[in-house]
């Protein structure tokens, strides 16, 4: 087993644990706060209504609480109208779904734990920091106790999951939200800012949010989406084509562009197949698995083509709590050593919830966390005044560093989301290849890694030396490698073999890049041809003149006037943003 291998059959499961016991203890260390907050938010509710329309001051302006009531109602009646589609029927909407009471305690544990956890939120973020805030803690408390709910009234059903994992997060960005809204407020009381302009402000942006990152979601899955036909599992029963044409929906595989029948494979199914999507013909054969493109298995397509998946790893942690409640199907001895590890680090001083959350990330994610942390640390120990030394609550928040890595935070996360579109479609990275690479024609007939030193000293010159020589002929024989199958020659009658098991017949001399385009639709699959008929070809010693080479390029137009617009634009920012705040702070 490689590293990822282990992390998904043992450590998740251990981080899994230590997650749930870190949350629930930091909820019950909690519960003094919550009781205030509760409290004190039930006592502002009350103060609000008699004096919301009657203040004189326009810092104290707030939203009528009548909108907010309202508003609040509609929510969750919006809430509930939206429990009322039926995800095995497409999505549809059903009165009966509707009317179901399993939609209606789901409507009413959202009101719950919603306005329990978002004024705990809201607390914690107005007086300590947004630092300070258990959203982790408070969702997964959230599911816990939902599933037990669910469990104990019986509803352990593939809908009843989606139901439970709908409310985790719905309260989750309840809850986030709550903290945001209370920081927000809180700047803006510190500048002199009217809240109701704040509130409505904040009312868009999360409107809006909520309906672009629904639908980056859904573009970024399909993208990464993978429709394969190898190793299909063999149910050890038939399936029941009769129940799955009642309640599931139909598909279109764009492989063949049939219609097949949706099926999901749960937990513990009896026809013992592997849990996941597939598509089922009307005989009730499996034709497809559809490896989804977040948190999916496959990393290549049938055709050997390499697809990028998204592994988010706080979504397998609330699956695996999910599914491991209701099925009761967890590896308890996994989720128990978790759980034991979660009590000796409370035990030991040591917060459990932060520990649990770098169990369960991977290392590529922790292990930067980690090194920055001890940046910091290094950094305190020889940069940290007296004065802080002495206050060390003075540097929590508002340090410049904290500010600056702030910023960071949010520009990685930007331009994750960007990285992750241009994964989308081969059409965009080779655009941007051209920022990286130039092409030139093979002059000379030679075996290839003598082509690419030619290169090499044609690009140097005379007065470069062995070692430059050698560096530069390396690189250009690592980008151009895969040129080399492109021209592998095929003569007339030879069989060759295709991807899925096919195979067809030449019938004219060709090479393979000319007939990997012609049959598969793109000359850049042909070392996937090579690879299936490797015991027959063999690649070329070089290639042939009037061969395009890549070259790495010296210089870099495009990416310079992007440098140039980037300062530019952040240079007008911060001019605007220091004109605003010396300027005049109340508008």
């Amino acid at each position: 087993m490689d590293a990822e291998q282990i992390r998904k059959a043992y450590v998740v499961y251990v981080g899994a644990g230590a997650v749930a016991t870190g949350g629930i203890i930091s909820l019950f260390r909690a519960l003094p706060l919550i009781i205030s907050s509760l409290r004190s938010g039930l006592r502002d509710l009350s103060s609000s209504v008699r004096t919301a329309d009657n203040v004189s001051r326009r810092t104290d302006r707030d939203m009528s609480l009548w909108i907010v009531l309202i508003g609040s109602i509609l929510l969750v009646l919006a809430i509930w109208v939206f429990m009322g589609l039926d995800p095995q029927a497409g999505g549809s909407f059903t009165w009966r779904a509707l009317l179901n009471r399993t939609n209606l305690v789901a409507a009413v544990l959202i009101v719950l734990f919603g306005f329990l956890f978002v004024t705990v939120s809201s607390r914690l973020t107005g007086e300590i920091g947004s630092s300070s805030n258990p959203i982790s803690g408070m969702t997964v408390a959230t599911l816990l106790l939902t599933c037990l709910i669910f469990l104990l009234l019986g509803w352990t059903d593939a809908p009843h999951r989606l139901i439970a994992l709908s409310v985790a997060a719905v309260v989750c960005i309840a809850s986030s939200n709550g903290g945001t809204t209370s920081q927000d407020l809180k700047t803006g009381f510190l500048v002199g800012a009217t809240p109701r302009y704040q509130q409505l402000s904040i009312l868009v942006g999360s409107v809006s949010s909520a309906l672009v990152i629904g639908v980056i979601l859904l573009v970024l899955n399909d993208a990464g989406t993978i429709y394969s036909t190898k190793n299909l599992p063999q149910p050890r029963f038939p399936l029941d084509i009769v129940g799955i044409k009642a309640h599931a929906k139909q598909e279109q595989a764009p492989v063949d562009k049939n219609m097949y029948y949706v099926w999901h494979a749960v937990e513990g199914n009896p026809e013992g197949v592997v849990p996941g999507k597939y598509l089922v013909d009307q005989q009730g054969q499996i034709r497809y698995l559809v490896d989804p493109g977040i948190n999916g298995r496959l990393n290549r397509r049938d055709d050997g083509t390499e697809v990028k998946k998204l592994n988010p790893p706080q979504a397998q942690i609330f699956a695996l709590i999910t599914d491991g409640i209701l099925n009761q199907r967890l590896p308890w001895v996994l989720v128990l050593l978790g759980v034991s590890i979660a009590l000796v680090m409370e035990l030991s001083g040591v917060s459990s919830l932060p520990f649990a959350v770098g169990v369960y990330l991977p290392l590529s994610t922790s292990a930067p966390i980690f090194a920055g942390g001890l940046v910091r640390y290094v950094v305190d120990m020889f940069s940290r005044k007296k004065s802080v030394a002495k206050n060390p609550e003075l540097e929590s928040e508002m340090s410049p560093g904290v500010l600056f890595s702030t910023g960071y935070i949010a520009g990685g996360t930007i331009a994750g989301v960007i990285i992750a579109f241009f994964t989308i479609s081969d059409t965009i990275p080779k655009m941007l290849s051209l920022w990286e690479y130039r092409q030139t024609p093979i002059t000379v007939a030679a075996d290839f890694p003598q082509q690419c030193l030619i290169l090499a000293q044609k690009e140097l010159g005379e007065k470069a030396t062995e070692k430059e020589l050698n560096q530069m002929a390396g690189e250009i024989y690592e980008i151009n490698a895969d040129l080399l199958p492109l021209y592998v020659q095929l003569p007339r009658g030879m069989n060759i073999r295709l991807p899925e098991d096919k195979s067809q017949q030449l019938e004219s001399d060709t090479t393979l890049g000319a007939f990997a385009k012609a049959v598969l639709g793109s000359s850049d699959k042909a070392p996937t041809l090579f690879e299936l008929n490797a015991d027959r070809l063999r690649l070329p010693r070089g290639l042939p003149v009037g061969a395009e080479m890549r070259l790495p390029q010296k210089n870099y137009p495009s990416l310079i006037a992007f440098v140039v617009l980037v300062l530019l634009l952040t240079m007008v920012g911060l001019g605007w943003i220091f004109k605003s705040t010396t300027g005049n702070v109340k508008t």
